[in-house]
C-alpha cells in the first residue's frame, strides 16, 4: 500500500507596508461557494496581525479586499470582502474543513469516484474516494449522509487508510449530516458518553480495541457548494473492535448488525430458522467474517434461542455464558440514560471477540436520543424504560438481589461521572455556545434553514434530561451524594485541600486500613492507594475541576480549587 500523502502546511505571513497589508491563505485552507458568495477558511489566525492604519487584502484564488479593515481576525466574526466584481462573506472556522469534488451524481449505491480534501490545524490530506449516500433515513432529508471509501486510485479501487486527528487509521468513513437533530448535538454527545463509560473487556489483550465509534465535527463543501456542519465518524467493523480474525477457515470473531425489528429476533422475542447461504437472519445482518463461505448463524441462533425459551431460573444461572454481563449492564444503563428510542432492537451491533466467549453490544446511530425521535421531532417522554427481552429478563424480571444491587451501584458510579447532571449540562451548553458564538449555526442556517438553532431547543434538552435523571434515580434506587468543597465531612471523614496546593488531607475517626480511589469526572481511575492512619493525605496533580473520591465504601464528589 502506498503511503498517505500530506500537503505540507504552508507558512502564511502578513506582509505590510504603510499603505497596504496582504494575508495569503494557502490552497485547500479555504473553500468558496460562489453561488452564496460565501468563503470559509481554516487557518491559524492567531499568527496574523492587522494594521488599522492601512487597507487590507487577502490572497486566495485571487486577491480580495476587505470592505472595512478589521481591527483583528476572529472565529466569532464575519468579514465582507470583494474581488472588485462580487462581494463575499468570509468566515474563519475552528473546525476541520472538508471539500469533495464529485463529477457524477452521488446515489444510494454504488459508490462514485470523487476527490477529497481535508484541512485541520496540523495537516492537509487529499485522496481519491468512492462516495455514496448512506442510510435509508438520510434519503428523506435534503441534507444527506455519505459513506466514504478511500482509494489508492479509481481504476483498481484499492483501499487506502487515512487518519484524521485523533481518530483511527482506516479506509471507511461516514459523514453524518445530523439532519434530524435541530442542534446537531445529540448523536455526537451520545457516542462520546459511551466511549467514556465503557471499554472492551479484552482491552488488555487488544490495546487498540474500542467499545464504539469516535467522531469529530467538520464543515463540508460539495462541488464548491457549502453543505454545512457534519460529523466525520468512524465505522464499526472488526478492526475497530479488534475481533479475532478467522483462522484456517474457522470462525473466531463474529460481528452482526440489527437493522430492523420486524422478525423480532433482534429484540430476542423469536428465534426463527436460519440458512447459512444467506447473509441475513431475520432482523440481523452478517458483518464478519467477510467470506461468504464462512457464514454460520448457529452460535447467534443458540444464544437467541436461550433468551427466548429458557425458564427464568435457568436463564439467570447461564445467561452469562452467552452475553458479557458488564457490557450488557452498561448498555442497558446507557440506553436508558440517553433514552435511545430505537436502539433496543434496531441500530445495535453484536460482537464476539473470539471462540467460546460471550457476545457483547455496540451502540450505533444515536440520533433519536435526549427526548427526540428519529424524525427530528421532540418526544417528551422521560418516565419509561427502554428494553428488549434480553434486558428485561436480566435486569427487570430477575430475582437476584446481587444483580439489582450491582445495577444500582453501577448507576451510582455513572451518575457521578458521565451522567452527572452538571457534566451533561456543561457539555451541551459549551457546544451550543461555541457553535453560536463562532457562527457555525449562522452558516448552517444559510443552507438548511429548516432548523431552529435557538436556546429554546437547548433548554428543552436540559429540562428533559433533568426529568429523566429524577425518574431513573428512583428506578435504580440512587441517592445523590454530597459534594465536598474545600472542607466538609461525610460520616466521620473530613477532606481538606491545602491552600494553593495539590495536596488533600483526610481526617478520619479510625485508623482502620481501607482503600482510597480517585476518579476523573468520567470515571477514569487516576490513582489507587491504601490508607491506614486516622490522618493521611493524597495528591491530585490534574487541573482544577470535579473529581470522584472513594474512601472504603463511601463515595463523594470533590471540587479541586
Amino acid at each position: 500500500m502506498k503511503p498517505i500523502y500530506f500537503l505540507s502546511l504552508l507558512v502564511f505571513n502578513s506582509i505590510f507596508s504603510q499603505t497596504a497589508a496582504t494575508i495569503s491563505i494557502p490552497e485547500h485552507r479555504y473553500q468558496i461557494d460562489r453561488e452564496r458568495k460565501l468563503i470559509v477558511s481554516h487557518m491559524d489566525i492567531s499568527k496574523i496581525s492587522t494594521n488599522t492604519g492601512a487597507s487590507m487584502t487577502i490572497e486566495m484564488d485571487k486577491v480580495y479586499t476587505f470592505i472595512q479593515t478589521p481591527l483583528h481576525l476572529s472565529h466569532s466574526e464575519s468579514y465582507t470582502i470583494t474581488d472588485s466584481q462580487d462581494i463575499f462573506t468570509l468566515y474563519f472556522t475552528k473546525l476541520p474543513l472538508i471539500s469533495i469534488q464529485a463529477p457524477q451524481e452521488i446515489v444510494d449505491e454504488p459508490k462514485r469516484e470523487a476527490f477529497f480534501t481535508y484541512a485541520d490545524e496540523e495537516e492537509i490530506i487529499t485522496s481519491t474516494i468512492g462516495i455514496e449516500i448512506r442510510g435509508a433515513g438520510s434519503l428523506r432529508f435534503p441534507k444527506k449522509n455519505f459513506d466514504l471509501e478511500f482509494w489508492e486510485d479509481a481504476t483498481t479501487e484499492e483501499s487506502r487508510d487515512v487518519k484524521f486527528g485523533k481518530l483511527r487509521n482506516d479506509d471507511d468513513w461516514i459523514l453524518d449530516g445530523m439532519s434530524n437533530e435541530p442542534l446537531r448535538l445529540r448523536s455526537f454527545v451520545s457516542h462520546k458518553i459511551w466511549l467514556d463509560m465503557h471499554e472492551p473487556y479484552y482491552k488488555e489483550e487488544e490495546e487498540k480495541a474500542q467499545s464504539g465509534v469516535d467522531l469529530m465535527y467538520s464543515e463540508v463543501f460539495l462541488n464548491n457548494s457549502y453543505i454545512g456542519l457534519y460529523a466525520l465518524s468512524e465505522q464499526i467493523d472488526r478492526k475497530l473492535l479488534r475481533l479475532k480474525k478467522d483462522k484456517d477457515d474457522q470462525i473466531r470473531g463474529e460481528l452482526y448488525k440489527a437493522v430492523r425489528w420486524v422478525n423480532e429476533n433482534s429484540r430476542y422475542l423469536a428465534a426463527p430458522e436460519y440458512r447459512n447461504d444467506l447473509d441475513t437472519w431475520g432482523d440481523q445482518e452478517w458483518k464478519y467474517p467477510d467470506e461468504k463461505n464462512l457464514i454460520d448463524w448457529k452460535n447467534l441462533w443458540e444464544a437467541t434461542s436461550f433468551v427466548v425459551n429458557a425458564p427464568q431460573s435457568e436463564f439467570e444461572e447461564n445467561i452469562g455464558s452467552y452475553f458479557k454481563y458488564e457490557n450488557i449492564m452498561d448498555y442497558y444503563l446507557f440506553l436508558n440514560g440517553i433514552r435511545a428510542m430505537d436502539n433496543h432492537g434496531n441500530n445495535i451491533y453484536l460482537g464476539k471477540y473470539t471462540t467460546d466467549e460471550p457476545y457483547f453490544m455496540i451502540p450505533w446511530d444515536l440520533d433519536a436520543t435526549f427526548g427526540s425521535r428519529f424524525t427530528g421531532e421532540r418526544e417528551n417522554i422521560f418516565n419509561d424504560i427502554r428494553r428488549n427481552n434480553l434486558l428485561d429478563r436480566w435486569f427487570i424480571q430477575t430475582s437476584s438481589t446481587i444483580v439489582k444491587n450491582q445495577l444500582s451501584d453501577r448507576w451510582q458510579e455513572l451518575r457521578n461521572s458521565v451522567f452527572d447532571s452538571e457534566t451533561i449540562r456543561d457539555t451541551f451548553t459549551s457546544l451550543f455556545t461555541d457553535f453560536t458564538e463562532n457562527k457555525i449555526y449562522e452558516r448552517e442556517a444559510l443552507v438548511w434553514n429548516q432548523s431552529d438553532y435557538s436556546d429554546q431547543e437547548l433548554d428543552y434538552i436540559l429540562t428533559w434530561y433533568s426529568n429523566r435523571m429524577q425518574f431513573l434515580d428512583e428506578v435504580f434506587n440512587f441517592k445523590t451524594l454530597s459534594t465536598i468543597k474545600n472542607q466538609s465531612g461525610i460520616e466521620g471523614i473530613q477532606i481538606i485541600q491545602m491552600p494553593n496546593s495539590n495536596t488533600f488531607l483526610i481526617n478520619r475517626d479510625t485508623d482502620e486500613s481501607t482503600n482510597l480511589v480517585v476518579y476523573s469526572i468520567v470515571g477514569k481511575v487516576l490513582q489507587r492507594s491504601t490508607i491506614s492512619t486516622a490522618k493521611s493525605q493524597f495528591i491530585i496533580s490534574q487541573p482544577r475541576g470535579v473529581y470522584i473520591v472513594k474512601v472504603g465504601n463511601l463515595t463523594t464528589k470533590l471540587i479541586k480549587q
